[in-house]
């Protein structure tokens, strides 16, 4: 439950969510205090029917796991976005090996660096940008963090003065 229509200091002057915000809602599966899933939402303006449409942004990483002589478990390959490994670690298993045990949170200050210079090379080399370094920069954020973005979905949910979601069974596309 979240309440975003707080009421301490008197008349709620506009129900509803505010079409800036994303409200996150994190999940621990393991009680560590880190977050295993988390949902996004974002809000559009209320509507005439003072409906609010919402959008579930939402990311999906696989990883895959060998048991080690010490016990533990070590990861040897985690699947994100389809184009990092054949692009970038295919001829740099280090860094492939790196990106495997890493966290997508992580990815951009830890790999981005390394990509950005690798783009900005091949860039440079076929002058297909003024730029090489920002153009290559701004394509290294695009594959930073590395995981699937899932499709979102358009809904459509009624927010109650008290900020309570009731979700219509509709789903509109993007």
């Amino acid at each position: 439950m979240i309440n975003v229509c707080h009421s301490i200091f008197g008349p709620i002057p506009v129900p509803g969510y505010h079409p800036e915000g994303m409200y996150e809602f994190k999940v621990d599966l393991n009680g560590d205090a880190i977050e295993d899933i988390t949902y996004r939402l974002t809000f559009d303006e209320r509507d005439k029917q003072e409906k609010q449409h919402y959008v579930v942004r939402c990311g999906v990483w696989a990883v895959s796991t060998l048991a080690t002589d010490a016990g533990r478990w070590r990861s040897i390959n985690r699947v994100g976005h389809p184009m990092i490994h054949p692009l970038f670690t295919q001829f740099n298993g280090d860094l492939g090996n790196r990106l495997n045990a890493g966290r997508p949170s992580d990815d951009f200050s830890t790999y981005g660096e390394a990509v950005t210079k690798s783009i900005a090379r091949v860039v440079s080399a076929y002058g297909t940008a003024q730029d090489p370094r920002a153009y290559a920069e701004k394509v290294a954020h695009r594959f930073f963090p590395t995981f699937s973005p899932t499709r979102s979905a358009r809904r459509r949910c009624t927010v109650s003065p008290s900020g309570t979601v009731a979700p219509s069974l509709t789903t509109h596309p993007m």
